[in-house]
């Protein structure tokens, strides 16, 4: 794996599972939200009581409740939303299981994580960025987190790592796969992503 697919899935890992754990009636900025997730995530690697099998489908479930998947397949479909609005749903189902197996699957590399800090975190009205900093396998990094305010949570929509962003990246290969193949088949490539073939 290149240094930069190993970096994009540990970002994004990083970044899903970094925005979980604020409770009810908390309202967190976005980087303290990122900065509460990360504690939450090692947390439950920290925990000895639970298999390793239940550390990481705890680990799953909070960075799946941090992301807005739709929000992000919507930007990743803008220059064809017009086309395929009716088939947002769709196309979210599969970007979220190509997701999970893309991703998630290396979430326990936040254990990993070393020097975790925020670099800066700008505001624009209800979507912030925030610029997270650590350290990885000896290598630092630095993760820009794309995130809106949705039904009173901080929710993350895109990253970017080195200039490339998730949202871009996927945006880039629907639009060249859409010019030589129609939606049904781009789907049909999509699950087959998600599925290892």
């Amino acid at each position: 794996m290149t240094k930069m697919r190993r970096l994009g899935s540990y970002v994004l890992f990083t970044l899903i599972m970094t925005l979980l754990s604020v409770g009810p009636g908390f309202s967190a900025t976005a980087d303290q939200e990122i900065m509460l997730t990360i504690a939450s995530l090692k947390s439950i690697f920290d925990n000895k009581a639970l298999s390793q099998e239940e550390q990481m489908k705890q680990a799953r479930e909070i960075v799946l409740e941090r992301l807005d998947l739709t929000r992000t397949s919507s930007a990743i479909l803008v220059r064809h939303i017009a086309e395929y609005r009716h088939r947002l749903n769709e196309f979210t189902d599969v970007f979220g299981k190509l997701i999970r197996r893309s991703y998630l699957s290396r979430v326990d590399k936040v254990q990993k994580m070393k020097n975790a800090s925020v670099l800066s975190s700008e505001l624009y009205g209800d979507t912030a960025e925030v610029t997270l900093s650590f350290t990885l396998d000896g290598d630092r990094y630095e993760v820009i987190f794309s995130m809106h305010m949705s039904n009173g949570r901080w929710k993350i929509y895109n990253l970017s790592v080195g200039g490339v962003g998730l949202v871009g990246n996927y945006r880039a290969q629907v639009d060249r796969m859409l010019r030589t193949m129609s939606f049904d088949e781009l789907l049909k490539e999509f699950e087959k992503k998600a599925a290892g073939l």
